[in-house]
């Protein structure tokens, strides 16, 4: 099924993680088990961004992935593949090919190798491959993550592209890192059917409460599960509409993780007391953006003040408890010690999957070392991270019977997060 053109994909999404052979060849098996099981965790699907190495890839090769994917039926309405080269021609052939795939939106960088380059000539860059493209269901994300490309995108660049291609220009990640950035750029284009993705959980529930669009984040190839709760809660402000844990789940005061959370505790609550001042009034409604806004609404909706009140604190307590066990995982993926957050993911889902095909990056990135590997298995398990169910490889869950990867067989084979 072709996506709506007036749909606008929201919530998680995974810059899906490449597996590679032993040539360095795409591992389309592999790649397509991992789609599969992202979708069935309610995850949307970024796949051939920085956390899938796509710039070490050819356009051949994303395409062919790309392929892949439709050919095994998953949702198209999911996906927001990234298309953003150095090549004004590649980047204009990914695009038109993942349009005429019908994904929701691609997720685009700017030309990224010559640095200092003006306003205007990023202004033309993406001015020249909307027209080229020339669709009308086009949907363009724009990608800031000037850690990496060294190349970003302002205000003002999206103020004239917007004015230009404002049904093209759909929204854009932020992997600046900096809180500052994303409400900088929320609070220039509030109403202006803009949507703002943070890149990482760590900023989930700031952009949520601010009227933000969700996360495309490199743990989601491992922890969507427990993202996806957070988005969930955050856009309800009510209680998680999802278990958070199985029959085997430990006690708060045994559960390593729980413990270590609660450290993180005190910095998430006054991050949100904080947040919750600069939140846009005009979207708190819809966005239910602080704990004095989900009082009013409560107020409003029972009886007795002090139950409303005393549920609305609950509601966001539980919110900053949930944001702070994210923290801990997004910590231990981060760490300097590691040569990548990449190769540590990727090492995670070998380890979990008793697969060492898994661990493979291709150069310049190195996976990671027998230290580094022991290190981070010890650093998980003694927070009581899991990835239940997965078997070698994940071929099991390529189901000839799963038309759109939106379920699985009965099994359930594949990744399989545990909520904490």
């Amino acid at each position: 099924m072709i996506p709506s053109q007036h749909k606008r994909i929201r919530g998680l999404l995974a810059p899906v993680v490449t597996p590679f052979k032993a040539d360095l060849s795409p591992d389309r098996e592999r790649f397509i088990a991992q789609c599969r099981w992202l979708v069935s965790q309610n995850c949307g699907l970024a796949p051939f961004g920085t956390t899938s190495e796509a710039n070490s890839m050819s356009k051949d090769e994303r395409m062919w992935l790309l392929d892949a994917l439709v050919t095994a039926r998953i949702d198209r309405s999911r996906m927001m593949p990234g298309t953003g080269c150095s090549s004004i021609t590649e980047t204009v052939e990914l695009t038109a090919h993942a349009v005429k795939h019908g994904c929701a939106g691609v997720l685009m960088l700017p030309p990224f190798y010559y640095k200092g380059v003006t306003e205007e000539g990023l202004y033309r860059y993406f001015s020249d491959v909307v027209q080229r493209v020339g669709e009308a269901s086009l949907r363009i994300y724009l990608y800031h993550i000037p850690p990496v490309a060294m190349v970003g995108i302002t205000p003002k660049l999206v103020e004239r592209l917007l004015k230009a291609y404002p049904s093209a220009i759909a929204g854009m990640k932020d992997s600046s890192g900096d809180w500052n950035n994303t409400k900088n750029f929320l609070d220039a284009f509030a109403g202006e059917h803009f949507d703002v993705f943070v890149g990482s959980e760590t900023f989930l529930l700031a952009n949520m409460r601010n009227g933000g669009a969700g996360t495309i984040s490199a743990t989601a190839n491992v922890n969507p599960a427990a993202i996806d709760a957070l988005y969930q809660s955050a856009k309800s402000q009510g209680p998680n509409p999802r278990p958070q844990a199985n029959s085997k789940r430990q006690s708060l005061k045994t559960n390593p993780l729980r413990q270590r959370t609660l450290q993180h505790q005190h910095t998430a609550d006054s991050a949100d007391r904080q947040q919750s001042k600069l939140e846009n009034r005009k979207s708190a409604g819809a966005a239910v953006a602080s704990a004095g806004a989900a009082v009013a609404s409560a107020a409003a909706a029972v009886a007795s003040p002090g139950a409303a009140v005393a549920s609305a604190v609950s509601a966001d307590k539980d919110l900053a408890a949930q944001q702070a066990q994210l923290n801990v995982v997004r910590e231990i993926f981060s760490s300097q010690k590691f040569p990548s957050i990449i190769a540590a993911i990727k090492q995670a889902i070998a380890i979990y999957a008793n697969d060492a095909e898994w661990a493979r990056v291709r150069p310049p990135l190195v996976e990671l070392t027998s230290e580094q590997s022991r290190w981070l298995a010890a650093q998980l398990q003694a927070i009581g991270f899991t990835i239940e169910g997965i078997k070698r490889g994940n071929l099991e869950v390529l189901n000839p019977g799963t038309q759109d990867g939106s379920r699985m067989s009965q099994a359930k084979p594949g990744l399989s997060t545990k909520k904490f």
